[in-house]
């Protein structure tokens, strides 16, 4: 089969993504198929760049944003140029221009939604449309799955989970407390999230100041970056305001996000609203407990305090207090985090998730050979 991804992104680390694609493409190798990536710049890791080149990925980059015309006529080019058994989307605008393109030349094509669909009359009409011109339509939760369904009156909607490589939680970190100068006696909380107003970070930073005043020993390791000019300089700003800036670590865009990872006592995950949460069962295959908000499909994940603490979206002081309850009490951090890691490990293994992929993509591409 040859099968071309549409990402309408851009890649700045090693992250979940990737290494999913990375996954994909071993596959790929292993069974004869060809994969194509299409980024709207090159990646920026080197490593990731030196994998995807070692499993024999072809990487083409055509911007859509901002360029419509010359996408379109670019990806027209490279369909009829490379026949494609399947096309795969991922995210706007490549996906909704892309989209055109796979139904009027006949080619099956596979929406992925990862996080929650926009509820602008703008928003809505773009996912209609990516989802009745699709083959099938993959939501990453059953809560996303379940507001496509309602946007678009489509059937072909089904839900396959993110997958992590979970070797990656076993290997030896390169980074420790003392190379951040983090006294030894602290609790280390981690955070891995853009710098965007949807990711919440701004009520973490209000959690953690609610958190500081009855738990002096903590650090907040925040690992993430901007997604607009200003964002990273506004939240630095306000942690200075609160006066918990000392206690924070902002390490900005990284591959290392496991080293940072398995140094940490508890992850706590804020978001305003959240297709999934790949970062938090990260975190669980790290056997860290996890605190965050009640939204999108994070429930799907945190089902019971068996596995971590939900609070309500926005709620700084429940996120406070369920973190001091973690804080205070090493034993129960110690039995979350071991239950949450048994159950990420049966539950979010990447190899399953693009194996079930795979499933998917030989049975559109062999029925659309029968017609």
């Amino acid at each position: 089969m040859n099968i071309i991804h549409l990402t309408g992104m851009r890649s700045n680390k090693y992250g979940g993504l990737e290494t999913e694609f990375i996954e994909l493409a071993k596959n790929c190798k292993r069974n004869g198929n060809t994969l194509s990536l299409v980024y709207e710049e090159l990646p920026t890791s080197r490593r990731y760049l030196e994998d995807l080149k070692m499993n024999n990925v072809k990487l083409l980059v055509i911007p859509a944003r901002g360029k419509p015309i010359y996408f379109m006529l670019s990806l027209f080019s490279l369909f009829l140029k490379e026949s494609p058994d399947i096309v795969h989307y991922h995210f706007n605008p490549a996906a909704k221009y892309g989209a055109t393109i796979s139904y009027f030349l006949g080619i099956p094509a596979i929406q992925s939604f990862r996080s929650m669909p926009g509820k602008s009359t703008l928003s809505k009409f773009s996912t209609r449309l990516r989802c009745r011109l699709s083959s099938e339509v993959l939501a990453v939760s059953n809560a996303v799955a379940e507001q496509l369904r309602a946007i678009s009156r489509v059937k072909n909607v089904s839900t396959l989970y993110n997958g992590i490589n979970l070797s990656l939680s076993d290997k030896k970190a390169s980074i420790s407390r003392s190379d951040l100068n983090i006294p030894k006696e602290n609790i280390i909380i981690s955070n891995v999230a853009f710098h965007a107003d949807i990711k919440g970070i701004d009520i973490l930073l209000k959690s953690i100041s609610i958190l500081l005043k009855k738990h002096k020993n903590i650090t907040l390791v925040q690992i993430g970056t901007e997604n607009v000019n200003g964002s990273t300089l506004k939240l630095m700003q306000m942690a200075t305001s609160l006066s918990i800036d000392k206690n924070i670590i902002w390490v900005g865009a990284t591959d290392k996000v496991h080293d940072y990872l398995s140094m940490s006592d508890i992850y706590c995950h804020t978001s305003r609203s959240e297709g999934f949460g790949r970062a938090i069962i990260e975190a669980m295959s790290h056997k860290l407990p996890v605190v965050a908000t009640q939204v999108g499909g994070i429930s799907e994940i945190v089902n019971s305090n068996e596995l971590g603490f939900l609070s309500a979206n926005e709620d700084a002081k429940s996120i406070a207090n369920n973190l001091s309850t973690l804080v205070s009490n090493s034993s129960l951090r110690l039995q979350v985090g071991s239950y949450a890691y048994k159950y990420v490990k049966n539950k979010y293994c990447v190899r399953k998730q693009v194996e079930c992929l795979q499933e998917k993509y030989l049975t559109l591409a062999n029925n659309n050979r029968s017609q």
